[in-house]
């Protein structure tokens, strides 16, 4: 309408007065530029049409400026001008506003998945995995339905590392994360929550379902792994735990599956076990063996018996062999299977050796004395 005011309009039209109708649309055009989805898309908009109105004035003024150029409709010209670059400035403004606004909400958007987010394997994290159990049992509990809770560790892990490197060790769990994703779907939460251990919380499962589904992220997870041109056998041990017999709060539940999760550790690996209440009995019982290790040296409860080995055919003595007990004050003798293993790890076995080599010694001279 604006060309067909200044260029075409038949003899007889006051273009001032049908200029003054234009003016109540031109802030409607503006309005439409704040809805381009991209904010530079909106600022393209607006400038072009304030240019290309002011080259529409200027060629209007430049066509008539030697047959008799009407000042009212320079005037009218003028002021259509000034209206269209004072709303181009408020609509800069807006726009503006608009752009500070999307990059406030995309950083807090960044902020919020580093916070929330693993970003290794852009699975989520601990964070998160607390937010969301908290949520999740608070719904199963209205609910009073049951829920699982998966504790996975990766066996070996730390020998990938040792062996290929971190940047193959990272590979890995990345290659993990996906089989993770595959696993979980839409509907169930797989979390990363430290080095090679993961969670899986598995809504609505009960004590079988889960164990069953246990098995099939082991069967998902011990694929081979290709990597830096190795082959990688990956395993898992994993423990289960259920809301609410195994526990009605988080922090039991996962207790509660990270002790099972050892026990399966102990019993070789690349397993599957339910969590029950005797477990924790052994993991006390384990816990004080670890502490009173530590000072069973320097209370003499450690001792050497000595069986002798016999030439049968001549009746001879022919060397003995050297058997470490050990007499605990409260728990009576301790079998040499469950304390060595726990020496082994806990590194009280080197003391341990050195005094058993000493003591070894010592009493032979003893022997050869009398």
């Amino acid at each position: 309408k604006y060309v067909g005011i200044l260029f075409w309009a038949p003899a007889g039209l006051s273009v001032p007065a049908e200029m003054t109708e234009t003016y109540f649309w031109v802030p409607a055009l503006y309005v439409l530029s704040f809805f381009v989805p991209h904010v530079r898309g909106g600022r393209l908009v607006s400038f072009l049409f304030f240019g290309l109105t002011l080259l529409l004035s200027v060629a209007y003024v430049a066509l008539h400026l030697g047959s008799g150029l009407d000042t009212t409709v320079v005037f009218a010209l003028t002021q259509y001008n000034l209206a269209n670059l004072t709303l181009l400035a408020l609509a800069h403004a807006f726009l503006g506003f608009k752009e500070r606004v999307v990059r406030a909400e995309a950083r807090a958007e960044t902020l919020q998945r580093l916070a929330y987010t693993d970003l290794l394997t852009d699975l989520p994290n601990r964070r998160h995995f607390d937010l969301a159990l908290a949520e999740t049992l608070a719904g199963a509990q209205r609910a009073g339905q049951p829920l699982a809770l998966l504790f996975v560790d990766i066996d070996g892990f730390k020998l990938i590392n040792d062996t290929l490197g971190h940047e193959a060790g990272d590979e890995v769990l990345r290659r993990l994360a996906g089989r993770f994703r595959a696993f979980c779907g839409g509907t169930d939460l797989c979390v990363r929550i430290s080095g090679d251990e993961f969670v899986v919380v598995l809504p609505g499962r009960g004590r079988d379902e889960a164990v069953a589904a246990a098995r099939g992220l082991l069967g998902q997870l011990g694929g081979p792994l290709h990597v830096q041109g190795a082959a990688v056998a990956v395993s898992a041990s994993i423990g289960v735990s259920v809301f609410p017999e195994d526990g009605r709060d988080a922090g039991a539940l996962v207790r509660h599956a990270d002790i099972a999760m050892y026990q399966v550790k102990g019993s070789g690996k690349n397993g599957v076990r339910p969590y029950t209440p005797a477990l924790d009995e052994q993991v006390e019982r384990r816990t004080l063996l670890e502490r009173d290790l530590q000072t069973a040296l320097s209370r003499d409860e450690l001792v050497l018996e000595y069986q002798g080995l016999y030439d049968l055919h001549r009746g001879e003595l022919l060397k003995v062999e050297a058997l470490l007990r050990w007499r605990h004050p409260q728990l009576g003798r301790v079998s040499p299977a469950e304390f060595i293993p726990l020496a082994e790890s806990s590194g009280a076995i080197v003391p341990i050796g050195a005094w058993v080599l000493r003591a070894a010694c010592a009493q032979v001279r003893h022997w050869q004395q009398r």
